[in-house]
């Protein structure tokens, strides 16, 4: 579900740092968020993960649906995540985890102030080759 060729992430002390590369934004994943980005990344469908959320934090599903629901929503307005609803996963040992303490909202908050410095960075012209590496209209050029 995560547009992987676009998108780089980090998980640091419950918050997700995600930056979108083709638009310059970054976003802020905090609550249950990052905890859900995990999830996605798993390819799960918002029932599938809604699941894992309940059981993990000890709440009843249907108290939590609306909040993941709106929260993949806004992720995939950003495009952040594609839209489809994949089909039921099975959460894999290394992203189980027990209890997940008191349910917290998710949040995402989008910032655009480092657009034109995450844009013009270098960087984003990176093939398998690594960087930095001419491109081959330079080399042919010389």
């Amino acid at each position: 579900m995560i547009h992987a060729p676009n998108i780089v992430h980090e998980t640091v002390d419950r918050e997700t740092i995600v930056i979108h590369l083709e638009t310059g934004n970054y976003y802020s994943l905090t609550g249950s968020g990052a905890d859900i980005w995990a999830l996605l990344d798993g390819a799960g469908s918002a029932a599938a993960i809604c699941s894992e959320l309940a059981r993990r934090h000890g709440c009843p599903e249907d108290e939590i649906r609306g909040q993941v629901e709106s929260f993949i929503a806004d992720l995939v307005r950003e495009g952040l995540v594609d839209d489809s609803d994949a089909s039921p996963m099975t959460v894999p040992p290394e992203k189980r985890n027990g209890a997940g303490g008191p349910w917290a909202p998710p949040k995402v908050e989008r910032y655009d102030d480092m657009r034109d410095f995450l844009l013009v960075d270098p960087i984003h012209e990176v093939d398998q080759t690594g960087w930095p590496s001419r491109r081959v209209s330079e080399e042919a050029a010389q």
